[in-house]
């Protein structure tokens, strides 16, 4: 389920481009996506190293979940299955043990578009400055928040 949540999240965002006044954020973002989906697809468990990876793992097991609850096995029926495949609190503990990117999870979901997993067009209006940068720069060694 984290692979099509991956796929699906990059392409959403992918087609915002076009149409935003953030297009660098927002390609940035996609770039996220695909590195989590390239993780998941060869079976390793990503390694976040920014606040903006947390935030797109985050938001791809909160997509999983959902995908897993509206379309049930029509996703997933020719895969094999996997003991976290519908675990999802145990995805966040495992893959996400630090939180420190939640706060921005929580004030994109009250400014953004309620039909979105996320709605990163607002979470690109909200940083701004050294925000922006600290977002999608890495986390320096021993020190997981930004």
């Amino acid at each position: 389920m984290l692979l099509i949540a991956c796929q699906d999240l990059a392409e959403r965002v992918r087609q915002m481009i076009l149409h935003s006044p953030r297009p660098v954020f927002l390609y940035h973002v996609t770039l996220a996506f695909e590195a989590l989906f390239a993780a998941f697809e060869r079976g390793e468990h990503p390694r976040p190293d920014s606040l903006a990876m947390q935030l797109c793992l985050h938001v791809a097991i909160d997509h999983a979940r959902g995908l897993a609850c509206s379309h049930g096995e029509k996703y997933v029926e020719q895969l094999p299955m996997s003991s976290y495949d519908y675990d999802f609190h145990s995805l966040y503990d495992t893959l996400l043990p630090d939180d420190g990117h939640e706060h921005l999870v929580e004030l994109a979901r009250m400014v953004g578009a309620p039909d979105e997993p996320l709605d990163f067009i607002a979470l690109g209006d909200l940083l701004t400055g050294n925000a922006l940068g600290t977002f999608f720069e890495p986390f320096e060694l021993g020190d997981r928040v930004a």
